[in-house]
């Protein structure tokens, strides 16, 4: 009896078969499993995180380094956009090298790799028709904010002199996270295994980062890493939402499924995080569990993970002493307040549509609206609003209308918990700049994507 369409191997069937089947692409798990690729597949894989890691740091090696990445992007999109979700948890993750140029040291490893991915996902558009999904309660203020911010960026275009491509960078970050993100990640025809993996690759970056904060931690306060030091805010973010995703991946007592092995991680995790002193990052992280414990009815679990990360806050503060002068203290807090009165004086003068990305490039204040009432005026934080409700609004409908799907199911409990945990920690911090940024975003993407694989009825 001959094999139907589904059993057969992806590659052997024509166009109009792949269409009606809905894989539009060849997985990686699968190209992978022929053994004359998997040489092929694992060398690219490993020389392009290697050479993209060398090359924020060594100008010379981008000679070798962008032909790898556009080479392994044009043949494995899915697997390039798996690993730049991978690579967030990086030394200076988004933000890119402290010795770079000011105009580039807005990009890291996670934008190449995304960049790479671009001309394998318009291959795979021209040549399978792997088209994006477009869900217009979520693509319309997606596509209004960034309207808004192309507005705001030109209509200050003469304030800007000489400086119009260094403020460039906070408009084309902007794009790139609420637009460009959730459209190319729902190209792909993801398959439960491969978001599993990058869920993997993500934590599995955030668990060597927990090793090498733990293993650097001085009582005096002196770390030996400057992750764990001058980043201490971004790295306890990575952890937060590390810690986040263990306790999501934590089965239920009703679900059959280890519950030890991510909750020992979760703990694991928060060890770490307590040792930062990253106050906002352990904020962050209560907001998550505080969510998680909601949708799964896990209160124990998550306050263990919460309570243990507080408790070594607490003790890491009583333990540390650092040797600052009297005229020296609260130095941040000093810091903020001058920010804030600059973003105030500017949203002053540029109330309606912002000062065209000036602000986060400036004086950078700790406070997503404040900057995005700086950035994009009334007009735009009204927008922005709209867009953060129809993203929330997206994930709960996924979340209720796959209950009993376990792996969405916890997809959508994972984003909903970093989405909450970013929002909160983005009231103390910075919000652009930050890698983890581009879980929910990224993760808006593969969840439309497999939600109208399974249901390809819209949602309500």
């Amino acid at each position: 009896m001959e094999p139907s369409p589904q059993d057969r191997p992806v590659t052997a069937l024509p166009a109009s078969e792949l269409s009606a089947t809905g894989r539009d692409t060849v997985p990686v798990t699968e190209v992978a499993s022929r053994p004359s690729h998997r040489i092929v597949l694992t060398g690219l894989t490993v020389s392009s995180m290697v050479v993209a890691g060398f090359t924020l740091w060594n100008y010379p090696l981008t000679v070798i380094g962008v032909p790898a990445l556009l080479a392994l992007g044009y043949r494995y999109p899915e697997l390039t956009l798996m690993l730049a979700i991978g690579w967030l948890v990086s030394t200076n993750s988004l933000s890119g090298g402290d010795h770079w140029t000011r105009h580039l040291a807005a990009f890291g490893a996670s934008d190449l790799l995304f960049a790479a991915a671009l001309p394998g996902l318009w291959r795979q558009y021209r040549r399978h028709n792997a088209r994006p999904i477009f869900f217009p309660p979520f693509a319309l203020p997606a596509l209004l904010f960034t309207a808004c911010g192309v507005l705001s960026y030109l209509m200050n275009l003469h304030a800007m002199r000489g400086d119009a491509g260094y403020y460039l960078i906070g408009l084309l970050r902007t794009v790139q996270i609420v637009a460009l993100l959730p459209l190319c990640y729902s190209m792909p025809a993801w398959s439960r295994g491969q978001v599993r993996l990058t869920g993997g690759l993500y934590l599995l970056g955030t668990l060597m980062l927990a090793l090498i904060v733990l293993g650097t931690f001085r009582p005096d306060g002196v770390y030996r890493n400057e992750v764990a030091g001058n980043h201490k805010n971004m790295a306890g973010l990575i952890l937060s939402c590390g810690a986040l995703i263990c306790l999501s991946l934590s089965a239920p007592r009703e679900r059959p499924g280890n519950r030890h092995i991510p909750l020992a991680g979760a703990l694991l995790i928060a060890l770490a995080l307590g040792t930062l002193l990253a106050r906002s990052s352990v904020l962050s992280l209560a907001a998550g569990a505080t969510c998680i414990a909601t949708m799964r009815r896990r209160a124990g679990a998550c306050a263990s993970v919460v309570g243990l990360a507080l408790a070594t806050t607490l003790l890491c503060q009583h333990l540390v002493r650092f040797p600052v002068p009297d005229s020296q203290r609260n130095p941040s807090l000093r810091g903020r307040v001058q920010q804030w009165e600059s973003s105030v004086a500017s949203i002053r003068q540029h109330w309606l549509f912002g000062d065209g990305f000036r602000a986060r490039r400036d004086y950078n204040p700790h406070n997503l609206f404040l900057v995005v009432l700086t950035e994009n005026g009334v007009v735009g934080m009204a927008v922005f609003l709209w867009l953060m409700g129809a993203q929330i609004r997206l994930f709960l409908q996924v979340w209720r209308a796959h209950q009993s799907d376990a792996d969405l199911e916890t997809l959508c409990v994972a984003l909903i918990a970093c989405w909450v945990a970013l929002l909160v920690h983005a009231q103390f911090d910075p919000f652009w700049r930050r890698g983890p940024l581009w879980i929910p975003w990224a993760g808006t993407g593969m969840l439309l994507r497999l939600h109208f694989q399974k249901s390809p009825q819209n949602l309500s």
